[in-house]
């Protein structure tokens, strides 16, 4: 949020520099893609939204398994079942 808050504030400015507000969005794109495809950075912000769950009282995993939509059963049965993979939470946003 703070990245897009950076934006945010300089496009609302009284003057605009229309060069230095396309600069600005392009570095921000730039920054949020390596964020996006950092799989260490995902790692820590699910990590601290963890720890802040914890102390607001909010179990993920109760959570996840409430508001997320279930598995459609497969058309076949499955001969293997030892081959199915069951999605937690952890695996669902990695």
């Amino acid at each position: 949020m703070a990245t897009t808050n950076a934006l945010t504030c300089e496009f609302q400015k009284k003057k605009l520099d229309l060069a230095t507000a396309a600069e600005t969005l392009e570095k921000t794109i730039q920054l949020l893609d390596l964020e996006r495809n950092d799989d260490d950075n995902l790692r820590r912000i699910l990590s601290v939204s963890e720890n802040f769950a914890k102390k607001i009282d909010i179990d993920l995993d109760e959570e996840f398994s409430i508001k997320r939509r279930g598995r459609r059963p497969p058309r076949r049965i499955d001969e293997n079942p030892q081959t199915t993979h069951v999605f937690s939470r952890y695996f669902f946003f990695t």
